[in-house]
């Protein structure tokens, strides 16, 4: 089990490969991750990929863990920001200081949320 400070304290998660999160994962914004890899592909050694596993009790969680969702924590060393695919419903990208739903209410939700991501998340380096 592993947790990052960018992932929900409130559960413990176990980490997946890329491979076994494609699989697993069935939900919402379901081609994400192959979109980004396949956009930017230098970006797939800085993803680690992360299922929630158990409620840690530590904190209030009216809905239990996620399981069906997926998160992916990306960190360069000097850049760091989260992915969320929530299984019903958006993606969401977050880092310390900002956050963007992006849900079934857009026309192109994989698009918008990789306009977000390229605008202001991604270092230069893996944009290039």
């Amino acid at each position: 089990m592993e947790n990052h400070e960018l992932l929900s304290h409130c559960c413990d998660h176990k980490t997946e490969t890329y491979e076994e999160a494609l699989a697993r994962y069935d939900g919402f914004g379901k081609g994400f991750y192959e979109a980004l890899v396949k956009r930017y592909p230098k970006i797939l050694k800085h993803l680690t990929f992360y299922q929630q596993i158990r409620d840690r009790r530590i904190c209030v969680m009216p809905y239990g863990p996620q399981t069906e969702d997926s998160y992916a924590i990306y960190n360069d060393g000097t850049t760091a920001f989260g992915i969320q695919l929530n299984f019903y419903t958006e993606i969401v990208l977050y880092d310390n200081d900002k956050d963007y739903d992006i849900g079934y209410w857009y026309k192109n939700p994989i698009e918008i949320a990789l306009a977000y991501l390229k605008r202001d998340f991604l270092p230069n380096s893996i944009l290039r």
